[in-house]
């Protein structure tokens, strides 16, 4: 079973009155409804639910949406205490709100605070829309049509040729025009004064309306769950947050792009609409339709709504219990923890609802599914992390067992003959260097088109700054980099073979340099030319890795809060707190392993020897125990203490170098903010790696102040 939540395509005035008459459980449903309403400051809904409901009751909008969804709850309420849930959700719409609580991932009360966004847009908007079908597919709509003219608002996919679209009716003659030139046509489907919902409109007041989905509890998908607004399936298992609704709100709803993603699962589905019927359902029914057409299960009708919904309900029991799946008895933390992966995107991208999650079980969880512990407070992993004995770095040792994967006493013998690789002479040639690197950069940037920061700057800054510290040449720095191509944090094994052959060669290095030192070392036969070589390679690697995605967070975070500069400007010995910072809201490295050495007892959790740990570095940052208000930058902050470069004796040697880089770049951020107007042209983009987590593409265009 498929079950399907919709928006306000279709309503009418007592709609659902029969069942809410017949049905305790409906019922007790809308009744509970109507009290979070009523508790939020909204206008009850039960004059729909009375046989003398005042003809205008619906021409509030807010009123629309609170009673579908209200109906649509109560609907599933009545399913679920009849012992029936989906295998799967399609939530379109404003539907995607009711259909995510049916689904798990947020309780009632939620439901409709988020619907409380729908009466901050309705209250900004000119409620003077109509809705139309036109001819041309959303594609062309969003890049081409409001090229030439700001008037046709796409809100929804309809089919790959087909959009339903909102034109202001002060517009009409302008859509008539548009549509004769391009041999368009379209018809109106509704004349109902509608505000511009699914549109950038809404950015007008993006604050606002963000603020409905403030210190919202999140919980995970207990179905698959296909999204019009992403258009796509949302895997079961997934937390969701904040910036989902707002991108509901937003954004258009691809209802044939999530169509045909059903379509791929190759699953025989029955389709249930939840409460009122959806637009464009015929049109599913057809894409679904292979050698055998889905039926399609009614709950609901402008009229006879009991009648309708016993009769969907014994057919649904007709089909046989193949078709539908009971209510699971199995605990729903239980069922999240044995399918969830720290590799999981969604993790990834948005871990906060995750750890909230989390933390109301515990702070150390095995995950089954990676055969990993996951440690997720900062107080543990900074004591595990101080504890090697205990805690083996075992796992880096396919990527370097010298330094990074080495534990004691090897680690300390490698980590003492390199110090002198980062003195206080080596630092001082490495700030001039970067100093005038930096400067070059920023004199190149192009001023009337965009660039993509990383690749111009901080990217650009870091590798030439490492290659400086190894002592590269042109032509060396040349080889490394074909070697990369455009995978710049790859931890290339060939790199290895590079380095190896530079080091085995009589080439005469600068004497200040890594590589020259290194040559000694092997010469001095205190360390081997493959512990050299590999050296080298992690010298590169974590160094540009780190200080390219300080440089770019740093500068992005000036962007979002230029009032920062001036802070800044004024009290130089801040930018050791600002890095700080940035670092702790942004460590490059999430995810650190370690293996445990013996059998434990961490917390009162058990874990066996050889056991693998993950350590979760951003939610260590983030912890509110240790950090008031985690999420902001506060120069002001007692405790500066972060794990981003982790802790005890494997804390990143090359501390100082990434620091030094970042305070070179920030003063000349500083100019750059005030005197370029520098202004973000895309979304960011971020590596996708599992343990990674930095800007990849920043698009920024410079426009003098």
């Amino acid at each position: 079973m498929l079950f399907i939540f919709s928006g306000r395509s279709e309503y009418n005035l007592n709609m659902g009155l029969e069942l809410f008459e017949n049905e305790s459980v409906f019922k007790s449903s809308i009744l509970e409804s109507n009290e979070i309403i009523t508790q939020l400051g909204g206008t009850s809904i039960l004059p729909n639910f009375s046989k003398t409901a005042p003809n205008n009751f619906f021409e509030t909008e807010t009123n629309i949406y609170n009673t579908i969804a209200a109906i649509q709850i109560a609907t599933f309420d009545l399913l679920k205490n009849k012992k029936t849930s989906p295998n799967a959700i399609l939530g379109l719409s404003m539907g995607e709100v009711s259909g995510l609580y049916a689904s798990g991932a947020i309780p009632k009360l939620e439901v409709f605070k988020i619907l409380q966004a729908m009466e901050v847009t309705s209250s900004h908007e000119s409620q003077s829309y109509v809705s139309i079908l036109i001819n041309e597919s959303i594609e062309v709509l969003n890049y081409t049509a409001n090229d030439d003219l700001n008037i046709i608002h796409p809100v929804y996919e309809n089919t790959p040729k087909s959009t339903i679209a909102l034109v202001d009716e002060a517009n009409i003659a302008l859509l008539k025009e548009y549509c004769k030139k391009n041999e368009l046509t379209y018809r109106v489907i509704s004349k109902n004064n509608l505000f511009p919902y699914h549109t950038s409109k809404i950015e007008d007041f993006k604050a606002e309306v963000k603020e409905c989905f403030k210190d919202l509890n999140f919980s995970p998908l207990t179905t698959d769950y296909y999204s019009g607004s992403a258009g796509t399936v949302i895997p079961k298992g997934t937390i969701l947050n904040e910036d989902f609704f707002y991108h509901c709100l937003r954004h258009v709803v691809l209802a044939n792009s999530v169509f045909i993603k059903i379509k791929e699962t190759n699953e025989l589905f029955d389709l249930v609409q939840i409460g009122p019927n959806i637009f464009g359902i015929n049109h599913l029914k057809g894409i679904l339709s292979n050698n055998i057409v889905p039926t399609i299960f009614q709950t609901f009708s402008k009229s006879n709504n009991y009648i309708l919904f016993k009769n969907t309900f014994k057919a649904i029991h007709k089909i046989g219990k193949q078709n539908y799946s009971l209510i699971s008895k199995e605990e729903p933390f239980t069922s999240f923890i044995e399918n969830f992966n720290i590799s999981d995107k969604y993790y990834k991208n948005k871990p906060i609802p995750y750890w909230s999650y989390l933390k109301t079980k515990g702070n150390i969880h095995f995950l089954p599914s990676c055969q990993t512990w996951l440690v997720i407070d900062h107080n543990t992993i900074s004591d595990i992390l101080k504890t090697p004995e205990v805690f083996s770095s075992k796992p880096y040792k396919d990527f370097d067992p010298y330094l990074v994967g080495a534990d004691a006493p090897s680690h300390e013998k490698m980590r003492g003959l390199l110090q002198s690789v980062f003195s206080s002479k080596s630092l001082n040639r490495l700030e001039h260097f970067a100093t005038k690197k930096a400067e070059k950069l920023i004199q190149n940037f192009p001023k009337n088109c965009p660039i993509n920061f990383v690749d111009y700057f901080s990217l650009q800054l870091s590798r030439s700054v490492t290659f400086c510290l190894l002592g590269l040449d042109e032509i060396q720095a040349d080889k490394v980099n074909s070697i990369i191509g455009v995978n710049n944090f790859d931890t290339n094994d060939l790199l290895i073979g590079l380095f190896r052959d530079l080091l085995a060669s009589n080439y005469k290095f600068d004497d200040d340099s890594a590589m020259a030192y290194l040559k000694e070392q092997i010469t001095l036969k205190t360390m081997s030319l493959e512990a050299a070589s590999s050296i080298a390679r992690l010298l590169f690697t974590a160094g540009v890795l780190t200080t390219t995605m300080l440089l770019t967070n740093s500068f992005l975070e000036l962007m979002k809060s230029p009032n920062i500069v001036d802070t800044l400007e004024k009290s130089p010995k801040l930018k050791n707190r600002f890095i700080d910072e940035i670092l702790r809201l942004h460590p490059p490295e999430t995810i650190l392993f370690r293996q445990i050495t013996k059998n434990i007892h961490l917390n009162d959790v058990h874990i066996p020897q050889n056991a693998m740990i993950a350590l979760d570095i951003r939610s260590a940052n983030l912890d509110k125990k240790v950090y008031a208000d985690p999420f902001t930058i506060n120069l002001e902050r007692s405790n500066t203490k972060h794990l981003s470069f982790g802790a005890g004796a494997h804390v990143c040697i090359g501390i100082g170098l990434a620091k030094l880089e970042a305070k070179i770049a920030l003063n000349y951020y500083f100019d750059i903010i005030k005197k370029m107007n520098p202004i973000l042209t895309d979304d960011i983009t971020y590596f996708d790696s599992s343990h990674l987590y930095g800007p990849k593409i920043v698009n920024v265009q410079f426009k003098k102040a």
